[in-house]
Order: C-alpha cells, then sequence, then structure tokens
C-alpha cells in the first residue's frame, strides 16, 4: 500500500458535508465518497492532478451528472446512478445535482503513467486527453461497488445509508480541517481548491448555475 494524495475537492457550491476513506495501491488512490449537497442545485469541479475516473453507486432524491458547461446539461437517455465518467488530469469536469440528498460514488485517480503500465500498447494516448461522460456499463459499476465493499471491510468501515442528513446538522456546512487525508481514518480530512489551485471556501459561490 502506498500514501494516499491528498483529496482535492475543487469549487465545492453547496455542498453541506462529504464523508470519504481512502486507499491507495501501486499508484492508484481509491475513494469511498458520500456528499450530502444541500436542497436545490449543487455542483463541484471533479478534476483533479490525476486522470481521474468516478463512478456513481448509488443516489436519493434527485439525480446527479457531469457536465462540460455547467449551464449546459448532458444528453442522456436515463438519470439512474451506476454511471462512469472519465476526467483527464486537471480538465474541468463539473459533478452536478439537483434535487439530491446524497450520492455515493468510488472515485479512482491515476499518478502519471500508471494507466500506460496497466493497459501498454492497448492504450489509446490520444483519448487519455478527451472526458467521457455517463457511461453506462454494468460490469464496470458492478466492479466498483466491489472495489467500494472492499474498501469498507479493509477499513473496518459501514458506509451510511443514503437518506435525508442528520437534522442535528441544522443546515449549516460540515468540512474537516485541510490537510491530507489517511488510509483507515474516519474522520474527512478535506482539502479544498479550486480549479485554478487558489483555495477558496467551502462555500465558493463563483459560479452560478
Amino acid at each position: 500500500m502506498s500514501r494516499s494524495q491528498p483529496f482535492e475537492f475543487r469549487s465545492p457550491h453547496r455542498i453541506r458535508k462529504i464523508e470519504s476513506h481512502t486507499r491507495s495501491w501501486n499508484g492508484i488512490t481509491v475513494r469511498n465518497i458520500v456528499q450530502y449537497p444541500d436542497p436545490g442545485k449543487a455542483w463541484h469541479d471533479l478534476s483533479s492532478h490525476e486522470t481521474t475516473v468516478a463512478i456513481v453507486l448509488g443516489q436519493v432524491g434527485g439525480y446527479c451528472e457531469p457536465r462540460l458547461n455547467l449551464h449546459r446539461p448532458t444528453l442522456r437517455s436515463r438519470f439512474d446512478a451506476g454511471h462512469t465518467t472519465f476526467v483527464p488530469a486537471d480538465m474541468t469536469v463539473w459533478g452536478y445535482t439537483d434535487g439530491l440528498r446524497s450520492v455515493r460514488e468510488l472515485r479512482m485517480s491515476f499518478a502519471p503513467k500508471v494507466p500506460e503500465s496497466i493497459l501498454g500498447d492497448d492504450l489509446d494516448s490520444a483519448k487519455t486527453d478527451t472526458p467521457v461522460l455517463l457511461l453506462y456499463d454494468d460490469k464496470v459499476a458492478r466492479c466498483a461497488e466491489l472495489l467500494a465493499e472492499e474498501l469498507s471491510r479493509a477499513l473496518k468501515w459501514q458506509p451510511p445509508v443514503l437518506r435525508e442528513p442528520d437534522d442535528s446538522i441544522d443546515g449549516c456546512p460540515v468540512y474537516s480541517p485541510k490537510r491530507p487525508d489517511t488510509a483507515g481514518k474516519r474522520t474527512f480530512p478535506m482539502a479544498v481548491a479550486s480549479s485554478d489551485g487558489v483555495p477558496r471556501s467551502p462555500r465558493d459561490a463563483g459560479h452560478k448555475p
């Protein structure tokens, strides 16, 4: 197991609480994430300094989707969970939600050269800089669910039931100190960064829907 990288949760808007648990192996960081958006519309930048793959495993209340343009919905024929998004390093792709009470996802980040070392000649370098939105593949979703379950067992953490967040939070944003997350910790250590790398407050409303 290698050291996990700081969680760059970029440009969040109306995200009231996040839970994240992390493990890293051989340059691949895997995160089991639960987000609790405020009522209505919310979003954040899915990108990081590493190539990222995000698989939505469950959602309650409304819907979520990746967007290249925050103001333009992504064309789709279904609105259920189970979709995968591929995000090239440092390329802004918005994770947009509307009416959601909670969403659970598995997010994998790959250090430079790791995809090439895994795929070898099968890697199409011409596609590594192109985002892929809303890919529905039952096998991918099932593998992600199994990986999330294994991560939970390894860290002895039970993911919360997706439901309305605890009223005791009373609508206030909940964020832990900005420091790199550590494998096995139950707290959520989050490094908040904007898409341009300048730290901002968690409720930064630098973009309007």
